[in-house]
């Protein structure tokens, strides 16, 4: 954004000294410099409105939304006795590199599917037997009612873009992980008798 406006400037001094120029003292030295600066103000400006993250602003009115909701499968089916579910294991916890991470498993159409999420953006709940074990997954999404500085600036100049941002993920806000007391364990062996 600041180069583009670097650059405009400087277009707008070369063709200012060009015009109020006598005749006779005009140089034409100026014009591979203000072609040079239109063609790099054509590059910045294509580069930057290929994100719609320059366009639209994220909505941040603390008003995060569900965006979905998953039930979590127990990483250790062997533990039944007599019908009682006794320390079932639901989550477990591991680092990669330096950022922890809990480990889960849920049911898809295809089997169950494992999935990772950062502990950090991560509020842990405990939820009592009767419930299902279970994680909520909170986004923030493009407002497509307020563009940035940049996309007003391309309205303004009435280049009219219209970006499909239907196809863009939403931001991760946090998750919420609803599971039993002591259901999340560092050590884990897969047992899946």
């Amino acid at each position: 954004m600041v180069f583009m406006i670097a650059f405009a400037i400087l277009l707008l001094l070369f063709g200012l000294t060009f015009v109020l120029s006598y005749e006779k003292e005009r140089s034409y030295a100026f014009i591979p410099s203000g072609i040079f600066c239109i063609v790099l103000l054509v590059i910045a400006s294509l580069v930057s409105i290929m994100n719609p993250s320059k366009i639209y602003e994220y909505k941040d009115d603390g008003k995060e939304k569900l965006a979905s909701t998953v039930e979590i499968e127990c990483l250790n089916d062997n533990l039944d006795t007599e019908g009682k579910i006794a320390g079932n294991i639901f989550v477990t916890t591991g680092y990669v590199n330096t950022e922890q991470y809990y480990y889960y498993m849920y049911e898809t159409d295809k089997g169950l599917q494992t999935e990772k999420i950062r502990a950090k953006d991560t509020y842990v709940n405990v939820i009592s037997d009767s419930e299902k074990p279970y994680i909520e997954k909170y986004v923030v999404e493009l407002d497509k009612d307020t563009p940035t500085l940049f996309g007003r600036m391309f309205t303004w100049w009435g280049f009219g873009i219209e970006m499909n941002t239907d196809d863009f993920e939403p931001k991760t806000s946090y998750y919420k992980l609803y599971v039993y007391d002591d259901s999340i364990t560092s050590n884990y062996t897969i047992d899946l008798k």
